[in-house]
């Protein structure tokens, strides 16, 4: 099958991650992962769900707003800081702060994603170039709802052995 120019321009920018918008969103917020991110990025890592959730992951919010929805979480990317370590402790729950905090994805080095062949899924919406996947916009409030729907049911703490 050959590929026409500009889906040629669109590949390359999937495999490299390095346009402008796609590193400045992995410096910024890290893309939240849904149930079936978990193993394949552990798998590609070569290391168990429990010590990828204890060692690279945490866990974010999703608040309703004042509506009468109830709010929700789901697994982040960790944050870390200049020296590579992260902000806040991994395989727990982040403060309200870490989400206004600059700084970049643990997996972001040099510019380029260690995990991209098994990038969580609000990676690969944010990160594909495009403006929409799944339906959904690539970030904002109804990104942050589907992510935490996701995981409804989920014990997340209980699962991966995090903290409180």
């Amino acid at each position: 099958m050959k590929l026409s120019g500009e889906e040629q321009k669109k590949l390359a920018r999937l495999s490299s991650c390095t346009c402008p918008a796609c590193v400045k969103a992995c410096r910024l917020v890290p893309g939240g992962l849904v149930p079936n991110d978990v193993k394949p990025i552990a798998d590609f890592l070569g290391i168990s769900q429990g010590e990828l959730f204890g060692n690279y992951l945490v866990v974010g919010y999703y608040v309703g707003y004042g509506t009468d929805e109830e709010d929700g979480c789901f697994l982040r990317p960790a944050k870390v800081n200049a020296n590579g370590h992260p902000i806040e402790s991994t395989g727990a729950k982040v403060s309200w702060d870490w989400a206004a905090s600059e700084d970049p994805c643990i997996f972001l080095k040099q510019d380029r994603c260690r995990i991209h062949p098994v990038k969580p899924w609000n990676c690969r919406a944010a990160l594909a170039c495009d403006h929409e996947y799944d339906g959904l916009p690539p970030t904002g409030e109804k990104t942050n709802k589907a992510l935490a729907n996701a995981w409804v049911g989920i014990d997340i703490l209980e699962n991966y052995g995090g903290k409180a």
